[in-house]
């Protein structure tokens, strides 16, 4: 009888232990959006510069723009970014992570920066020529030091940005876009944030709930590392 209680004891106390082992982490049920990362094949204006297009591996991307010369500014650049060239290009399209929702609706901030500076010279001085300044000025771009520090006159960059509404799209359904392409200037990833509230919450809950089990499960594990430690440490060469 005294063996039997014992062996009833020892399996239950064993499907504990297991079971308290199995229990999901907190990473298993996240309280925040899920950030995945894409790879960026094109980024493309349309012809008319009202929509943009955003290729990655895995979707399409396309966004309204409100109104802009974009075309026009970037088919200017193409012309006179020899000094560009010459310093590795610091012109850059900076595009923040996508916010999409689960029913594909994505929101992004983009912005297109031109200029820079030869870090070879003494002096901090912009790139660009007075006549692309002014040129870009009429494209609707404003001057910018971007994260430069210092009040420096003429100002390094001229940038353009916008916040953009859109909506994701299966990859290479949106088809071939025919306006200025910005591919070169951009980070060839793209980060992605899935924003899934009614999830979240339920994940949230899962948390709140499975929390007493998790503190068991630390328990259970640190009394399992205790002994290993100590073994090894015993078993380990002496000094």
């Amino acid at each position: 009888m005294l063996k039997s209680c014992i062996w009833i004891v020892a399996v239950v106390g064993l499907a504990f232990v297991t079971a308290s082992l199995l229990v999901p982490d907190e990473t298993d049920f996240p309280e925040t959006p899920e950030q995945t990362s894409e790879p960026l094949s094109t980024i493309r204006l349309n012809a008319s510069g009202d929509r943009l297009l955003l290729r990655t591996g895995q979707h399409d991307y396309e966004f309204i723009l409100p109104d802009n010369q974009l075309n026009g500014a970037i088919d200017l650049q193409n012309e006179t970014h020899d000094a560009d060239r010459a310093l590795g290009n610091p012109s850059r399209f900076i595009v923040s992570p996508i916010d999409l929702t689960k029913d594909g609706a994505a929101t992004i901030d983009i912005e297109v920066m031109y200029g820079g500076y030869d870090p070879s010279l003494s002096e901090t001085k912009t790139i660009l020529s007075d006549q692309t300044r002014s040129r870009l000025t009429t494209y609707g771009f404003s001057p910018s030091n971007g994260n430069v520090v210092g009040d420096i006159d003429p100002p390094l960059y001229m940038t353009w940005s916008a916040r953009l509404s859109g909506q994701q799209y299966p990859v290479n359904s949106r088809g071939d876009y025919e306006g200025a392409d910005l591919t070169a200037l951009a980070y060839p990833e793209l980060l992605v944030k899935l924003d899934d509230p009614d999830r979240q919450k339920q994940n949230h809950r899962s948390n709140a709930w499975l929390a007493p089990f998790r503190s068991t499960k630390r328990a259970i594990q640190l009394a399992l590392l205790i002994p290993f430690l100590m073994l090894v440490g015993y078993a380990g060469p002496s000094g």
